[in-house]
């Protein structure tokens, strides 16, 4: 599985951060290889699949967030620095 140059930034970000956990990453599809560096990250197609989750990175395409966002607001879940 490819992931992004965001993505990927992304993952390094919250691996850095002390008091941030990455819980998992969301992907449309399933099946697909996982990166090595990624080996013992929970991949899932739901945020659901994840338990709690604090907050999300919408690391997609600029176009299909306005599309995705209001999917994690309504539950609850929010941006990094607006819970």
């Amino acid at each position: 599985m490819e992931y992004g140059n965001i993505g990927r930034s992304a993952v390094e970000a919250v691996h850095a951060a002390p008091d941030k956990e990455l819980a998992g990453v969301i992907r449309r599809s399933s099946g697909q290889a996982i990166p090595t560096e990624l080996a013992n990250i929970p991949f899932v197609t739901d945020v659901a699949q994840l338990g709690k989750v604090d907050a999300v990175l919408l690391c997609g395409k600029t176009r299909s967030i306005p599309e995705t966002a209001p999917i994690y607001l309504r539950q609850g879940i929010h941006p990094p620095g607006k819970l």
